[in-house]
């Protein structure tokens, strides 16, 4: 179940927001003292946590939380607007349906209450994380 949505997550950016070049895994590409040479506008999804959210009378689990981060952003030196490019991604997400393609089953997408920060500016790239809640 959470393999298959986040990569649906993954295509359903990727087709959703046409201005990214790069839609993939975190893979701690805002770290200190990482070699990532950023692009003209990318967005990575990291998996942060997962739990039920419903459970039936006889223990066992009925709905469950898929919880992502999301790292927006784009390169000013490229004139690209890192803002531009996380508010499509936020567009697209909050409140959306994501639809597994293989099984037919729908989870809502919510952005979550802390919402939106900034978090990295380097070689002209801008950067914004916001975690998501998939239910």
């Amino acid at each position: 179940m959470i393999k298959e949505i986040f990569d649906q997550l993954i295509a359903d950016i990727k087709a959703g927001v046409t201005e990214l070049e790069l839609v993939e895994q975190y893979n701690g590409e805002f770290e200190e003292g990482t070699d990532w040479n950023p692009r003209a506008s990318a967005c990575f999804i990291q998996l942060t946590g997962f739990k039920p959210v419903v459970k039936h009378s006889d223990g066992s689990s009925g709905k469950s939380q898929v919880i992502f981060k999301i790292y927006t952003g784009a390169n000013k030196k490229q004139n690209k607007s890192a803002m531009d490019i996380t508010e499509g991604v936020i567009e697209l997400l909050n409140g959306s349906k994501l639809t597994i393609e293989s099984s037919g089953k729908t989870y809502i997408m919510t952005i979550m209450a802390e919402g939106m920060d900034f978090i990295s500016y380097q070689q002209g790239f801008e950067a914004y994380v916001f975690s998501l809640s998939v239910v």
